[in-house]
C-alpha cells in the first residue's frame, strides 16, 4: 500500500500529476507492480531480503552478512508537505489499494516470512 501512495505523492511532486488518486490507481503501473517486476526471479536464490521501512537496521545486517559498513545516503525521502496527511490517505484510498494489489501484498508477506527464517 505504501508503495502506491507513495508512488502518487511522486508524480504529483516531480511529474506534474494533476488528476485525482482515483485516476492515478487505473494505471497499469499502480497495480501489482513488484509482483511483474519479480515474475520470472527465483526468490530463493536471494541471499538477503531487506525493506524500506527496516532500512537502518538492514542496511547494518546486510553488511554484516558480507563483512563491512556499507555508506549510505538518504536522498530520496518523500515531500508529503502538501498532503494532509491521514485525511488523504484514509481508509477508502487505502482499501482501494488493497483491493487491487493482492499479488503485491501476498508477495510482500511471503518475502517477510522468508527474511525472518
Amino acid at each position: 500500500m505504501d508503495r502506491v501512495l507513495s508512488e502518487y505523492v511522486h508524480f504529483v511532486n516531480h511529474k506534474g500529476w494533476e488528476k485525482s488518486f482515483e485516476e492515478f490507481l487505473k494505471r497499469t503501473a499502480a497495480k501489482n507492480r513488484i509482483s511483474a517486476f519479480l515474475q520470472n526471479v527465483d526468490l530463493s536464490r536471494f541471499g538477503f531480503i531487506g525493506f524500506v521501512e527496516d532500512f537502518d537496521a538492514d542496511m547494518k545486517k546486510s553488511g554484516d552478512l558480507v563483512g563491512t559498513n556499507f555508506p549510505f545516503r538518504k536522498v530520496n525521502r518523500g515531500d508529503y508537505t502538501s498532503f494532509d496527511g491521514d485525511k488523504f490517505f484514509d481508509a477508502t484510498k487505502r482499501r482501494m489499494i488493497v483491493a487491487q494489489n493482492q499479488q503485491d501484498i501476498a508477495l510482500y508477506d511471503e518475502l517477510r516470512r522468508m527474511r525472518d527464517r
